[in-house]
């Protein structure tokens, strides 16, 4: 069982492809929740794009005994599995067109009402008291209500995204989570743009408002290959996810920990490994070399030992 649980955002810098393999309507979907169809991020995805990051650090083909602690060992995972565990990532934050603002980040409080649960884990298993505060300001918005942080998205009382017209009320509960969010995730023009609408219309904006885009591969004589023209749904850039980074005790065998004459590593010099040598961008998910899947991390809370 893990000891330490912490959260860990993602910033979509680019559009982001997480693939699901086929799909109806679309040949290459994203990936998403079963029961909600919200998008995600699955875990194996996240942490393995994690681990190519942290072996090009290394010079021994990942053999690094930091490395194998936090991830396990790359060729003999019965041997030693990785003490680093992650949760899919969920979607928090997602950017709808608007008539003020060019754009806003909405949520809903399906969204938020799963967010405390899972922060409740971390603050279960030392999060800290400052995953404690912002469990607090998100517990504290009404869910009842859409509402806003400030009049900056608002016209006549209501907030036009895409093609519908939501009345909002502008809410200090609201306002205090966006301007903390805002710090959070170095996003400063948050507050002027926060949306919380009903579920419904969240709902209906993750699943009809991600990028589209045609693909085409082109042959020899210069003309698109038969069978070659196909779509491919990105998760739009700005959105904004996060997962659990937990940390469990070293799994090396202790026989081994004799032979090398150290003791094991515990859960929290875990997450100093992962955390230290974490990056403030990476790559995640499909179309690298296209430019996709650029992400921002942050990592305040991993960095908070209290």
């Amino acid at each position: 069982m893990f000891q330490i649980a912490k959260p860990i955002f993602f910033i979509c810098e680019t559009p982001l492809h997480a693939g699901a393999g086929g799909g109806i309507g679309t040949e290459l979907p994203i990936q998403r929740e079963e029961h909600t169809l919200f998008p995600k991020i699955e875990a194996s995805g996240i942490k393995g794009a994690f681990r190519e990051v942290f072996e090009r650090k290394k010079t021994d083909k990942g053999l690094d005994p930091d490395l194998i602690a936090v991830f396990g060992h790359p060729k003999n995972g019965d041997e030693n599995a990785g003490a680093l565990g992650l949760t899919d990532a969920r979607l928090l934050l997602f950017p709808v067109r608007s008539r003020q603002g060019v754009f806003a980040w909405v949520t809903c409080p399906r969204v938020l009402t799963r967010f405390i649960r899972d922060l409740k884990v971390s603050v279960a298993n030392e999060g800290g008291e400052s995953v404690k505060n912002l469990m607090d300001l998100v517990a504290a918005v009404p869910k009842d209500k859409p509402s806003v942080p400030s009049n900056s998205v608002i016209a006549s009382d209501r907030v036009f995204l895409e093609e519908y017209s939501i009345r909002v009320e502008v809410d200090k509960a609201t306002s205090a989570l966006a301007t903390n969010l805002a710090k959070l995730l170095d996003i400063s023009e948050l507050p002027g743009q926060f949306v919380i609408i009903p579920d419904d219309y969240f709902s209906d904006f993750v699943q009809h408002c991600t990028e589209i885009q045609t693909r085409i591969r082109i042959g020899e004589n210069g003309v698109v290959d038969d069978g070659a023209l196909f779509t491919e749904e990105h998760l739009p850039a700005e959105s904004v996810l996060y997962a659990l980074a937990m940390a469990h005790p070293e799994f090396t065998d202790s026989e081994k920990l004799k032979q090398e004459n150290r003791d094991r590593r515990s859960a929290k010099k875990i997450l100093k490994i992962f955390t230290d040598d974490l990056p403030e961008i990476v790559q995640i998910g499909g179309s690298a070399t296209l430019g996709k899947g650029i992400v921002r991390i942050t990592k305040i809370f991993l960095n908070d030992e209290n």
